[in-house]
């Protein structure tokens, strides 16, 4: 009875307070709460993760006749490598020059690392294309 008389005697809670005592709840039990939810997906992650892999292991001349590919494909795709790789080479010694050019000019800071970054990216676009080809 005398919980009865205290909900009787009590005023209805306004709809801002019954928001703000949720948010406060909901904000105080953030990590715990949802601790369940969140060591789940760790776990799951962690299995993907350790699943093992299978890579196929095969020789040239196995990929070759698995591929269908002949002499002629071979060294056509050889040259079209070679190319791309001799093209970004003197991409590459372009924009290295125009760099040097840049900083013995007193180009503005902005067009000097601008062109930094793209000598290092057309160098390292070089060494993958000749990476490919050899």
């Amino acid at each position: 009875m005398s919980n009865t008389s205290k909900t009787k005697n009590q005023k209805p809670e306004s709809p801002l307070k019954r928001g703000a005592k949720s948010y406060a709840m909901s904000a105080a039990t953030f990590g715990i709460a949802d601790m369940g939810e969140t060591g789940r997906r760790v776990k799951n992650i962690a299995a993907a993760l350790r699943k093992k892999r299978s890579y196929r292991v095969e020789t040239f001349s196995q990929a070759v006749e698995r591929q269908g590919l002949t002499e002629q494909h071979i060294v056509k795709r050889m040259r079209e490598v070679k190319a791309a790789a001799e093209l970004m080479a003197m991409f590459s010694a372009v924009v290295l020059i125009l760099l040097i050019v840049a900083v013995i000019s007193a180009w503005p800071f902005m067009v000097v690392s601008l062109l930094i970054l793209v000598t290092m990216w057309a160098v390292l676009q070089m060494m993958v294309w000749r990476f490919r080809y050899d």
